[in-house]
C-alpha cells in the first residue's frame, strides 16, 4: 500500500477515522489504505483516554468512525507507513 500511495503524496483524499491513540489517529480511505495522522501534526490536541477521543481547547473532537480530509504526507516503503496531515 506504501508503494501505491507514493504517487499521491500531496493529494487530498476524504476518509473515516479508524483508531484513535495517544500517539495520532489512524484514517482508513475508500481504497482500504490506511495512514497515520501523527499527534506532532495535531499540536492542539490531547488524547482523552476516558472517551476515546481527541480533543482541543475550543472542544473540537476527533472520534472513531468520523469523516475527515487529509492529505498523504509520506509514503515509505521500506518502512511500510503512510503518514497523512489535515488537508
Amino acid at each position: 500500500m506504501a508503494e501505491y500511495m507514493t504517487k499521491y503524496i500531496g493529494v487530498e483524499f476524504e476518509g473515516i477515522v479508524a483508531a484513535v491513540l495517544k500517539f495520532g489517529l489512524f484514517v482508513q480511505l475508500d481504497n482500504c489504505v490506511e495512514g497515520l495522522i501523527h499527534i506532532s501534526e495535531l499540536p492542539d490536541f490531547v488524547f482523552d483516554e476516558k472517551m476515546n477521543i481527541m480533543v482541543d481547547k475550543q472542544n473540537r473532537v476527533f472520534r472513531l468512525g468520523q469523516k475527515v480530509k487529509i492529505k498523504v504526507k509520506n509514503a515509505d516503503m521500506k518502512k511500510r507507513v503512510i503518514d497523512f496531515v489535515l488537508a
